[in-house]
């Protein structure tokens, strides 16, 4: 008895299961996807000037449809066909797209027409970089990436050639354990990373020698302080300086890419009336640890309050790009003149004073970035005089 009871449960479960899965295939929703635009049938002597990226549809079809979806979106096409193009300027062209998947219906696509400026074809020459995807697997680095050719010619528009300086071709690192070589077809991004289609290259083709070892990855960041307590009315904490100014942390790949600086433990500024200098050791997640001993000389500036008020801050960094980090930034700090009421300057701290920095767009290796007003966040009644300096050096890499 109890071994039909035990069958019957596991066939009410199977049941459900394949019911459950049925329901799941057969409902239809909507997907919104953006698609890489494809050039074809472009006269050889011509070039395309305008910014040429994605289009954006509104498709149907079933769920278990989309699951057979490639990641890169491959099974669906979107060309602008340049056939009828032989001059020069402005042309207005209309996508074609192509849905090479069973069961998925186009409802919608945008923009329905793309003005097109057509120019001369010109080439340069430009360096190649790497665009590193995934990470090695557990207990393994990566070492130095070689790439053969070191340059390619790029044909195209002489205007985005000047303005799209960057060359990248991508290299899956995923789950590797030894030394390997890759061969990838380069390409050129706009400032936000997004593949522009308007090139052609020479050779069509370059090979990546990649070194994996054995052993963790390393990083070297930044460091922000924490604080324990307020100065003593009137005063305020105008500089700080770390010795050295920045750590490297040992860890895996997957995860350094999360951490952009450490946190000090805290410093107690409770009460302070001049400047002192203490030691600090950093936090470390799970799983991370210093080459160095953890243990940071730090100095710590205090002055006191008038209408005028000068603090030092530390830069916070929104919008980078996924897989890069700041790893420097030249000078370190920035010198902000406030002005307000005198009791309202006095209870300032660093905590209600930011300097957030919009780093979207911003590609590895060295970015300026101008400084305006609009990037403090001040309380109200409190106004930003002036800064110093007018621009920051920042050095961002690729997490590896």
């Amino acid at each position: 008895m109890r071994s039909n009871w035990f069958i019957q449960l596991i066939g009410a479960l199977i049941a459900a299961t394949l019911l459950w899965w049925a329901i799941f295939s057969l409902g239809y929703q909507t997907f919104e996807l953006d698609i890489p635009l494809e050039i074809v049938n472009l006269e050889s002597d011509l070039a395309v000037a305008s910014p040429l990226t994605t289009i954006h549809l509104s498709t149907r079809g079933q769920r278990f449809n989309f699951l057979n979806i490639q990641d890169d979106n491959s099974d669906i096409k979107a060309t602008l066909d340049f056939k009828d193009v032989k001059t020069y300027g402005l042309h207005s062209i209309n996508p074609e797209i192509d849905i090479g998947v069973k069961g998925v219906r186009l409802l919608n696509y945008e923009p329905k027409s793309f003005e097109v400026s057509i120019t001369p074809k010109s080439e340069a020459s430009l360096e190649v970089f790497s665009d590193v995807v995934g990470y090695p697997d557990s207990g393994y680095s990566l070492g130095d990436i070689t790439i053969e050719p070191k340059q390619v010619l790029v044909y195209g528009s002489k205007s985005l050639i000047n303005e799209q300086a960057k060359v990248y071709i991508k290299i899956n690192v995923n789950k590797k354990q030894k030394t390997f070589s890759a061969t990838a077809e380069p390409e050129i991004r706009d400032g936000e990373g997004a593949k522009l289609n308007n090139f052609s290259f020479s050779p069509q083709f370059v090979t990546a020698k990649v070194i994996v070892k054995t052993g963790d990855s390393l990083k070297t960041v930044g460091l922000q302080p924490s604080f324990d307590g307020e100065p003593q009315s009137g005063y305020w904490v105008s500089t700080i300086v770390f010795n050295p100014p920045a750590l490297t942390i040992r860890g895996s790949a997957d995860k350094l890419a999360g951490i952009n600086h450490l946190l000090t433990s805290p410093i107690n500024i409770s009460n302070q009336t001049s400047s002192f200098t203490d030691k600090v050791s950093v936090e470390l997640p799970a799983g991370v640890t210093l080459l160095e001993a953890n243990l940071v000389d730090v100095r710590v500036d205090l002055r006191t309050a008038s209408n005028n008020r000068q603090i030092t801050l530390l830069p916070t960094y929104a919008n980078i790009t996924e897989g890069l980090s700041v790893t420097s930034v030249s000078p370190p700090t920035v010198m902000v003149t406030l002005s307000g009421p005198t009791d309202k300057l006095a209870g300032l701290s660093r905590a209600n004073i930011l300097l957030d920095l919009d780093l979207r767009g911003t590609l590895s290796g060295n970015n300026q970035i101008e400084l305006s007003k609009e990037m403090f966040s001040v309380p109200a009644d409190i106004e930003v005089v002036s800064f110093e300096p007018s621009a920051l050096e920042l050095m961002i890499t690729k997490n590896n």
